[in-house]
């Protein structure tokens, strides 16, 4: 599990980076293959991107679907 601003995010869910450089980067929709402590692994079309949990935070993800999110 990881948490940005009270909203949890686990393996399996879909998200979305809102605050991705690259224009196909914020509408990409990708699958959260694995969460550690030092790392964020998920995939998109066959290709996997590994991000640390700080790169997750400023790239603003997001569920791709507002209900799939678990506020606090």
């Amino acid at each position: 599990m990881f948490e940005i601003n009270g909203v949890t995010f686990h393996e399996g869910d879909h998200i979305r980076f809102p605050r991705s450089p690259f224009p196909q980067g914020r509408v990409r929709e990708y699958e959260i293959v694995r969460i550690s402590p030092s790392e964020i692994q998920v995939s998109s079309n066959g290709f996997r991107y590994n991000y640390s949990p700080a790169e997750v935070v400023a790239l603003g993800a997001t569920h791709a679907t507002a209900d799939r999110a678990t506020e606090k």
